[in-house]
């Protein structure tokens, strides 16, 4: 293993899955708070919310890449207890549906009323997934107890529980390791600032330092590279903003615990890493062949909101079609894993 100056790197996805298991991770932890605040003295134990990110995201997509067969058990089980949560959901909201004292819920202007309503909860977090609404006002509140908003959330959530169902067939068919023989992996790789060759790329809002990339794969003997974006938000914190500026369509993420907008994550890594990593090597006189991936692995469904921003203009996809697809959840994380695995074979 090998310490680079400006982020940190591992020769194997073995030497990068040890690193992450629960005796290491702390470590880790240490040497990338180090790497991100090169000026900082090295802490007794790293801390802040990226401290927490990596101990969450990191042995997560260390295991996707190493031990696929159980990452995959991992993955079901988890579904199964979330379709059992799921299933309580549904009998809740369907009993306040067909509650006599809907009318008078509906009716009232206390708040508090709605606050005891059996099944709250449960058409909370189904119109969260489905509206992307926080249901802040006691407007909203009561506005989501209406038969057809309910109606709308018990069908959001046997949507979810049927997604669970089909796509944990595919996680519970035989699988083999990852085979990625050559490819090593560097974390928070800092990307190069803009040159002439990237004058027509869109700048960064904020002023500071260059991005930096939460992993990087690379076979840099063929010119290989697969950038990989880990996000742990969940529907029922963010919602997407599409819009226009400077003549250009932009989409942006709303991640409501932070209160800011962040660049669409797909949309992020295919026109800002991936022309960042193209112009590096073509300055180094080679060419590189990005492969641009997101992995959302607290997110269980798709088709939620960061899909949707195809539908506003915002085009999510590494190319033209599906099959380019950027973005993967954690029941598609067979997906994922294919899709790693399919570049570096090439």
């Amino acid at each position: 293993m090998k310490q680079m100056s400006d982020h940190k790197h591992f020769d194997t996805i073995e030497e990068f899955y040890l690193a992450t298991r629960p005796d290491n991770i702390e470590e880790l932890c240490r040497d990338l708070y180090c790497v991100v605040h090169p000026r900082s003295q090295r802490p007794e134990k790293a801390e802040g919310p990226e401290s927490d990110s990596w101990r969450r995201s990191l042995p997560d997509l260390a295991e996707l890449l190493y031990d696929l067969p159980a990452y995959l058990k991992r993955t079901a089980e988890e579904s199964w207890a979330l379709e059992d949560d799921l299933e309580k959901e549904i009998l809740a909201v369907d009993a306040l549906r067909r509650s006599p004292a809907l009318a008078a819920f509906t009716g009232s202007a206390d708040l508090a009323e709605f606050e005891k309503a059996p099944g709250r909860a449960a058409v909370k977090k189904a119109l969260d997934f489905e509206l992307s609404s926080s249901l802040r006002s006691v407007e909203e509140c009561f506005s989501a107890l209406k038969k057809e908003s309910l109606d709308k959330a018990l069908e959001s959530l046997k949507t979810q529980k049927d997604a669970l169902e089909k796509n944990r067939q595919k996680l519970l068919a035989p699988a083999e390791r990852i085979p990625l023989p050559g490819v090593s992996v560097d974390l928070e790789r800092r990307l190069p600032a803009l040159s002439e060759d990237g004058a027509g790329e869109r700048p960064a809002k904020a002023a500071g330092q260059p991005p930096r990339m939460d992993v990087l794969l690379k076979d840099e003997a063929r010119g290989l590279y697969a950038i990989i974006e880990l996000k742990q938000w969940t529907e029922d914190s963010m919602e997407v903003v599409t819009g226009e500026e400077d003549g250009e369509k932009r989409c942006f993420v709303r991640v409501t615990p932070y209160d800011k907008d962040s660049e669409h994550p797909a949309v992020k890594v295919r026109d800002v890493y991936k022309k960042r990593l193209v112009s590096e090597a073509a300055a180094g006189g080679k060419e590189a062949k990005v492969r641009c991936l997101v992995y959302l692995h607290n997110q269980f469904y798709d088709g939620g909101q960061l899909f949707r921003a195809r539908e506003q203009g915002v085009d999510i996809y590494d190319g033209r079609g599906q099959g380019n697809n950027i973005l993967f959840t954690r029941m598609r994380c067979r997906s994922m894993a294919e899709a790693v695995a399919g570049f570096f074979k090439q």
